[in-house]
């Protein structure tokens, strides 16, 4: 009994995980990268908590478990809600916090009203991308002719693509498959930085270790981003599996000093 429950608290800790006591001005969506969960992130939301920031960390459409399940632009009924409870709860400033795909996701979102700052730690979902366009060419066109046949929630199977040439299998139907690969869709990294707002702060976040493409990529991604002074570019030595938990007192640092930025009235 005593490890079921144990094993029920787990579970319920990787959707939200609130601070024990207090409630912070501030308020942090802390979204892992595809094919992972909660878990992964879970260094950084007990930081954010230990400095009493009210964090949320939903199961995203592309964890391993739920294998893009949904499509991109479903998973913004998912945040809006994770954002409204940090808005009810007393947040003030709202942070999205992303690794890889939730680092990309972000910047699409962001662009919306009630976000103040995002985090991207190694952003690499570029669907408009020359790698990407060339890694996929075959299941996009094969989802496109799905959907022309009437059948979008058809099965793909593919290699899912992380940093640099990082691949392991997933599914998708092909309604979802496209909303996340398709170039023209609303995953297009570039166009979603070109979109944000000037108001919204970044700290852009590139491991050292790896690809050596994909650091470039998202070095030169960056650089499109609007005009912030509270915006900053962090490069750490360490490789992409382990740049998640290695950003956590960089984060913690900016999330602080960005408070003079933001206006919460």
């Amino acid at each position: 009994m005593n490890r079921l429950l144990g094993s029920i608290a787990v579970a319920l800790w990787g959707l939200v995980a609130l601070p024990a006591a207090g409630a912070g001005l501030s308020g942090a969506v802390v979204m892992h990268g595809q094919g992972e969960s909660p878990s992964q992130v879970a260094d950084l939301v007990s930081a954010l908590q230990r400095e009493n920031v009210l964090v949320v960390a939903p199961e995203l459409p592309w964890s391993g478990r739920r294998s893009y399940d949904r499509s991109a632009t479903d998973a913004d009924a998912q945040v809006d809600a994770a954002i409204s409870g940090l808005r009810d709860q007393g947040a003030r400033r709202v942070y999205l916090i992303g690794h890889s795909l939730g680092a990309s996701y972000a910047l699409r979102y962001g662009s919306r009203p009630g976000v103040n700052g995002i985090v991207a730690i190694a952003p690499n979902h570029a669907p408009e991308s020359p790698l990407y366009i060339t890694s996929f060419a075959n299941e996009v066109r094969r989802a496109r002719e799905l959907i022309a046949q009437g059948k979008p929630q058809a099965i793909l199977e593919f290699l899912d693509l992380h940093w640099g040439s990082l691949r392991t299998r997933a599914t998708a139907t092909a309604r979802s498959f496209l909303s996340y690969f398709d170039a023209a869709g609303p995953m297009n990294m570039t166009r979603n930085v070109q979109a944000l707002r000037p108001d919204v702060l970044v700290l852009w976040i590139v491991p050292l270790g790896g690809d050596r493409g994909a650091r470039q990529s998202a070095l030169d991604l960056y650089k499109s981003l609007p005009y912030n002074a509270g915006s900053r570019l962090v490069e750490l030595p360490v490789d992409y599996r382990n740049v998640t938990s290695a950003s956590v007192p960089t984060i913690v640092d900016w999330m602080q000093d960005t408070v003079a930025y933001i206006r919460t009235d």
